[in-house]
């Protein structure tokens, strides 16, 4: 089965970034978007939602812990719907981030 999806995305995004006395780094951050699926929304693409076709709108919130060694730890959540009437998306995220060298 092909499945397709034509989508648009547009939006701001804020961080602000903060050091502490030891060099580690906060980052807090708030973002929204439009969102247009002009084709195939509705439909799910590997077991996701496309969400509906036409315009609506998400907003998102997140926090940033940066270690000194470079280690991160990124946590989100997001509401996608706003507009859309009988859809609605609640997300959480975590991402820990380890680098390699």
């Amino acid at each position: 089965i092909k499945q397709h999806l034509g989508q648009a995305k547009a939006g701001p995004e804020f961080r602000y970034r903060h050091r502490t006395e030891n060099g580690s780094t906060i980052e807090p951050r708030l973002g929204a978007e439009v969102i247009y699926n002009f084709a195939g929304g509705g439909t799910e693409i590997e077991g996701v939602s496309s969400g509906p076709e036409g315009v609506r709108g998400k907003i998102e919130a997140g926090v940033r812990f940066i270690a000194p060694v470079g280690m991160s730890l990124d946590f989100s959540a997001s509401y996608d719907g706003i507009g859309a009437g009988d859809y609605q998306a609640i997300t959480g995220k975590t991402v820990v981030r380890v680098p390699l060298n």
